[in-house]
Formats: C-alpha cells, sequence, structure tokens
C-alpha cells in the first residue's frame, strides 16, 4: 500500500468499466487489450509519488552512469535489481521512451566522446574503457550514434578554433 487509491487516479472509472463491461468469453484482442488496461492502471497506481517503479527507473539510471565501463547488458542491469530483463526493458522504455540499451550505448558514446576530446588514448582502448572490448563493436556503435567514426570524431574536435585563436 503506498497510500493511493483506486479512486484517486484519474482514469481508474473509465479502465475499471472497461474491464467490467468485457465478457469472460473475450476474444483473444478483448482479452489483451483488458490486460493492457490492467497493466496501465497498475503502473498509474505505482508510478505516482516516486513508488517503486519510477524509483527502480531513477535507480537503473544511476547504475549505469556509475557503471559504464563495466560489462553491462539487460540481463546484468536485470539480475542486479532482481527483477526479469522483460519486466525491467518494459518498465525502462514506458518511463524513459528509449531502450535499456539505446540508453546504455548513450552514455557510453558520450563518455567515449569525452576521452576522444580530453586525451591521447587510441580509440580501442577509448571503447574498453567505457565497456566496449569489441573495437568493432565499439566503432560500429559510434558510427551509428554519431554518424562519423571515432577518428573522424577526434580529428573534427582538433580542428575546432579555440577561443584564443589558436586550431
Amino acid at each position: 500500500d503506498y497510500g493511493l487509491k483506486l479512486e484517486d487516479i484519474p482514469s481508474y472509472a473509465s479502465i475499471r468499466q472497461s474491464l467490467l463491461s468485457s465478457s469472460i468469453q473475450n476474444t483473444p484482442h478483448e482479452a489483451s487489450r483488458s490486460i493492457h488496461l490492467l497493466f496501465t492502471l497498475i503502473m498509474e497506481m505505482t508510478s505516482q509519488s516516486g513508488t517503486p517503479p519510477t524509483r527502480l527507473v531513477e535507480q537503473v539510471k544511476t547504475y549505469i552512469q556509475e557503471n559504464y565501463s563495466q560489462p553491462l547488458s539487460l540481463e546484468i542491469i536485470a539480475e542486479h535489481f532482481q527483477v526479469t530483463p522483460k519486466y525491467l526493458s518494459r518498465l525502462f522504455k514506458l518511463h524513459t521512451g528509449e531502450t535499456l540499451t539505446t540508453t546504455l550505448a548513450l552514455i557510453r558514446i558520450e563518455k567515449a566522446k569525452q576521452l576522444l576530446q580530453g586525451t591521447n588514448l587510441k580509440v580501442s582502448d577509448i571503447g574498453r574503457m567505457v565497456g566496449m572490448d569489441s573495437r568493432a563493436t565499439f566503432q560500429r556503435v559510434f558510427k551509428k550514434i554519431e554518424g562519423v567514426t571515432a577518428q573522424e570524431y577526434r580529428n573534427s574536435m582538433e580542428n575546432i578554433t579555440l577561443p584564443t585563436g589558436r586550431t
């Protein structure tokens, strides 16, 4: 009990009516719709006032920020938080609009961009530092997100004119 009453949720009445009006002899489509409505109701109930699902998503985002350099995947993160990968995947997408794996890749590439700009480390070393042990995977993901290879990105950052007039 999180202190919420069903009646406090704005869409409760319409969802309740939809669920009650469907007969036991639902078609698969109607049954699926009823399940979706019920899931929506549960998510609305638990996502208000920072209750567990919302907190879980925030904890996962923090965990990724703090551990991006480690081997991470949906399965590893779900196991860490003691939930199923399917549940975590759906919950994360529902609350953020992005998949967990996309978020992980974006964070890793942002960290890689910082290293490409601020160090002379090899591109392959940077890939490993951000949790991507495979050079090919790092290059593919970097290019997909940034539109250029990591080396091209580094080269373009070196050609930016500094405020003092130097390049």
